[in-house]
């Protein structure tokens, strides 16, 4: 937690140095729950405040990944008929989210929102008109 403010405080441990024990007394808050602050999307690099509801259609292969690992707590997976995977999620907009869809390539097709879907097919094009222009 920040000093008095009672906020949590993410540190980068992976940039720090050294580190030394302190004689300090720590009490968690009554009312702070680590899996409420993991689910509003506190860790990641939100940008906006507000979640989304995040709609996806996933290739089979990667359909277990997502399953195991689910992108929020009210996920909803359902397999449609031609056999890809259709997933609800209400989600954060993160940094984080956004470099997962992308890293996913054409195993993963965002549905809705209709922004982040566009973001993602702008983005997709020019990475391949960057490689095209050689």
């Amino acid at each position: 937690m920040v000093r008095d403010t009672g906020e949590p405080w993410q540190l980068l441990l992976h940039r720090c140095t050294a580190a030394r024990l302190l004689d300090l007394r720590f009490e968690r808050p009554d009312d702070f729950d680590l899996d409420t602050y993991i689910a509003g999307g506190s860790l990641g690099y939100r940008l906006d405040p507000s979640p989304i509801d995040l709609v996806l259609r996933l290739a089979p292969e990667i359909a277990p990944a997502v399953i195991e690992a689910p992108l929020s707590i009210d996920q909803r997976v359902t397999t449609e008929p031609d056999g890809q995977v259709r997933v609800e999620a209400r989600v954060m907009e993160t940094m984080e989210l956004f470099g997962w869809l992308l890293s996913q390539g054409a195993l993963l097709e965002v549905v809705s929102p209709a922004a982040l879907r566009s973001w993602v097919a702008e983005t997709a094009e020019a990475v391949a008109r960057r490689h095209r222009a050689r």
